[in-house]
């Protein structure tokens, strides 16, 4: 019990004080520069961006086929799914889950989770892995969302929701990732635009 709480505490999730005990840690930073959720006030015309911040809910390795599989070129390998809270301005829930190859990119299986949150991912592979994004596609659709989205985010059970697919590609037109947001019902709006840098 001792070391699985040890390895809890190194992961970032919980945290332990001498005389206050054991706590879920609060798991919750900005992230500097998101790409796809870039939301603003609709009254604002000078598109002040709100801030974002994101928390990570859970990392697994999926050896199973889905939507993220003809998009990344999954043959026969793992890939490594991590879900996120993109939390716009501690006012809206945004439901994000994260796919990328398996063992491609080690520090998104490796890095404990207090390294993840407020982590700009595309930003981790481009420093750590040297693969910057060239391109990005992204694709808008309608669908009702899975409990698991509508108990941790502001989507609704029951209630369809958009659901925003993004794949970026390597300057070689390689996908890096696959990447879909969960949005619920709100007032702002989302600059769909991609900064991209040279």
């Amino acid at each position: 019990v001792q070391r699985a709480l040890r390895e809890l505490v190194a992961d970032g999730v919980i945290e332990r004080k001498r005389g206050s005990g054991t706590t879920v840690a609060y798991n919750e930073e900005r992230i500097a520069e998101p790409w796809h959720m870039r939301f603003y006030r609709a009254d604002e015309k000078d598109a002040n961006f709100l801030p974002v911040f994101t928390r990570v809910l859970k990392r697994v390795k999926l050896k199973q086929t889905g939507p993220w599989t003809s998009e990344l070129g999954q043959t026969d390998g793992a890939v490594v799914r991590i879900d996120r809270i993109f939390s716009i301005n501690e006012e809206l829930d945004v439901y994000s889950v994260f796919y990328a190859l398996s063992g491609r990119f080690p520090d998104l299986e490796g890095l404990p989770f207090q390294a993840l949150k407020g982590a700009d991912f595309k930003l981790l592979i481009a420093q750590h892995h040297h693969v910057p994004v060239h391109k990005v596609v992204q694709a808008m659709r309608f669908e009702m969302p899975p409990d698991y989205v509508a108990m941790e985010s502001d989507c609704v059970a029951g209630q369809m929701t958009m659901v925003l697919d993004v794949t970026a590609y390597s300057h070689d037109g390689e996908p890096i990732y696959y990447q879909n947001y969960y949005i619920p019902p709100n007032k702002l709006r989302l600059d769909l635009g991609t900064a991209m840098r040279d």
